[in-house]
Order: structure tokens, then sequence, then C-alpha cells
């Protein structure tokens, strides 16, 4: 039996590069270092009609190898649906067995209004042998809404970094007052409304405000396996939207089901976090004693100014157990296996 990953993207023809994503890249490296490791299929999408329907002879002919004794990972979404059905298609010719790790739901973000687009997804992960969903919250609103296979739990997503080193122990602690965000700075407006006075802020990403709080300090961009090593807050900040007083709009909502990628990175950087009340992954973070939820970031500094050092190390020893296991691909590979066996 031969095991696959299956990854996609669609391909950028203005800079002719395929756009990736660190969240599928690292699955594919953690599965391809297995004792049995998986072999690898990517598929360069095209980004107009005319290459999509070119690429699927393509597709044809990096499936041909697959027999009905193999198993399939399958990385959603590829953002095509013409394609994924039928990739999909194919698949089921094959009569092998699939399984599907959601990186992201549509019908939870870009679709959220689009009942057709529901249905058809629903349908789409139906016909696969089992899903590995992000977290109790997105499972649960899966099979509210018509989800018959089985499911499991990841909980989070792994994050390799370029150093293989015990990140936790370069942090300053000359910086007890400096906290960290990085994502598209373009897409978290909310920074444009905070407001710090005894605390700084470090931003890291692309599209920065013109400008921003004199307490806030934007520190350019790195790439995603080199940011955990320069990352230097003593928290990091898990938030989308608009407002600093709740989670707003679609990716504010978006919040209540998915683990961002975000909330792994500040971890492999050994970086405790603090995130919205109502956030799906801020229950994983209260649990496992990793961080702070709060219902405003105007809470923030009232917050950390109680917290004494002991409190601090306490988190930050949580935080080292769990930085270990996602950069060393733990979650992946537990979820893979519940949902195999």
């Amino acid at each position: 039996m031969q095991k696959y990953i299956l990854t996609g993207a669609i391909v950028n023809n203005n800079e002719n590069k395929t756009a990736g994503s660190k969240a599928k890249d690292d699955i594919i490296t953690i599965l391809s270092k297995l004792e049995a490791p998986y072999k690898s299929i990517f598929f360069q999408i095209g980004s107009k009609k005319t290459t999509r329907i070119a690429s699927l002879f393509k597709i044809v002919k990096q499936l041909k190898t697959i027999r009905q004794e193999d198993l399939i990972v399958y990385q959603y979404p590829f953002y095509s649906r013409f394609t994924e059905n039928f990739i999909l298609g194919q698949l089921k010719k094959k009569k092998c067995k699939k399984y599907i790790i959601i990186h992201d739901v549509e019908s939870l973000r870009l679709h959220s209004d689009d009942k057709n687009f529901k249905d058809w997804e629903i349908s789409f992960f139906n016909q696969f042998d089992g899903i590995i969903s992000h977290n109790l919250e997105m499972t649960r609103w899966l099979t509210q809404n018509g989800i018959q296979t089985s499911v499991v739990n990841l909980e989070l997503f792994d994050y390799i970094v370029s150093e293989n080193e015990q990140l936790t122990e370069k942090k300053d602690l000359e910086n007890k007052n400096l906290l960290s965000f990085a994502g598209n700075l373009g897409k978290s407006i909310f920074l444009t409304n905070l407001k710090l006075v005894d605390f700084k802020l470090e931003l890291f990403g692309i599209n920065p405000a013109d400008s921003y709080d004199s307490n806030i300090i934007y520190k350019g961009s790195e790439l995603p396996e080199e940011l955990p090593l320069v990352l230097n807050g003593r928290f990091g900040i898990v938030w989308d939207g608009t407002s600093i007083d709740y989670c707003d709009g679609i990716m504010g909502e978006y919040l209540k089901y998915n683990n961002p990628h975000k909330a792994s990175l500040y971890l492999a950087a050994g970086i405790p976090i603090i995130t919205w009340s109502k956030s799906a992954i801020g229950m994983f973070i209260t649990e496992k004693k990793l961080g702070f939820v709060v219902d405003s970031l105007v809470e923030i500094e009232s917050l950390l100014s109680k917290m004494t050092e002991e409190e601090y190390k306490l988190i930050q020893n949580n935080v080292i157990d769990v930085s270990s296991k996602i950069s060393s691909g733990y979650y992946v590979k537990r979820a893979l296996e519940n949902s195999i066996k």
C-alpha cells in the first residue's frame, strides 16, 4: 500500500509562481518524513478557465499510479470547485480510502451567505472516509449541517521552524512589556484603533497602515519559517476585524470556529497567547493554560500588569510543552492515526 498526500494551489500567472500555504507545506513535510512516508502529489491549478481545463490532463496523469489498496490524504481547499469535483471523481474511480484535512470551511468564511455552496461543500466532505476538522466547535457545526462521515479534531496546526532549537530560551525578560502581532496587517484594521500606554506592540507582516499608535512598532515582514525566531513579545495577539472591543466581520465570526495558524506561530515561538473570549482557539488556550482570553483588547494592559513572574513562568512552561509538539508534527500525526484506525 502506498500513501499519498494531495495538495493544490492556484498558479499566479502575473508572477509566474504558485502561492503557497505554510500550513499545507508543513503537513507535506511532516507526512513525507514518517517511517512509512506519504508521497506528495501537488496540483498547480490555472487561475483562468482555459488553463484550468488544460490542467485536468496533467491531473489524470499525476493520479495514474494510485491503486485501490492505496490511502489518500486530501488537503482542502484547492479554491476551485470544478477541479475539486474532477479530482474527487478520479479518486472514486480508484475506490481507494480517502481522508480529508480541512484547512478552511469556506461556508463559514468566503461563502457564508451562499446556501448552494454550503450544500456542495457538505456533500463534498461526506464523500471521504474520514474528516480532520480544526476543533470541537467546527466539528459541531459540520455535524449540525449534515456531515455523516467520521470526524476527528486536529486541535492545533503544526508549525515547522527553520531552526531546531528551544525557542523559549531566547526570550528576554527585558521585553516584559512587549507584545507581538504577525499577519496580513491590511486585514487587521483593529490595529489602527488600538492605543497602548504602558505596553508596546511589535508588528510583522505585509500591507501595514500608514500610521499606528506611537507604542505600536512596525518591524517589516519575514518568511513564515523565520518568524518564530524574530518575535520577541511576551504574548502574541490573536484577533480579527475592525474593533478592539470584539472580533467583528466575516473573519471575526470565523474565529468562533477555526484554529488560526497565527496561534501555532506564537506557540512555535514559545510565546503565550491572548485572544478573544468567544474564539474557538480560546477554549484550547484556557484549557491548556497557554495564555488568556479577553472580551476586549482594552483589558490587556490591566490584566498583564497584575500578572506575577511566577504566573508567567507557569504559562510559559505549558507553552514549551506545546511548542515542542507542534514543531515535530504531533497534532497532524495523531489526528491521522485516530481517523484512519
